[in-house]
């Protein structure tokens, strides 16, 4: 017997369910991204269903910031929401970042320079 599909089977994406956290801005964003962008390239995700898999998963500010704040043509293009969201909430890693961090850290004991 051979299976029976109909047109709207063939024409959706078989997506399993994806276990993904939202993302609310709090979180480190790079690696949320790279989480994403992986289980989008095993899947072979599309622009569609990357859109259907990113967007109902931001909360909060992320959420704020991408539905409030970015033009509606942004929200239709993942490649593009993804280059806005890496610009709000990727962490900035410079010469000063490095030296605040380095004079608010403290030696422990026992430990060498």
């Amino acid at each position: 017997m051979t299976p029976h599909y109909t047109e709207s089977s063939l024409r959706q994406p078989r997506t399993p369910h994806i276990r993904m956290p939202p993302f609310t801005g709090k979180e480190g964003w790079e690696t949320r991204r790279a989480l994403f962008e992986a289980i989008a390239n095993r899947y072979g995700w599309d622009e569609e269903e990357r859109l259907n898999q990113l967007l109902p998963r931001l909360e909060g500010a992320a959420a704020k910031f991408v539905f409030s704040q970015l033009f509606p043509h942004v929200l239709n293009h993942s490649h593009e929401l993804l280059k806005e969201i890496d610009s709000r909430f990727r962490a900035i890693k410079t010469s000063r970042t490095f030296a605040a961090k380095f004079s608010r850290r403290s030696q422990r004991s026992g430990e060498t320079l």
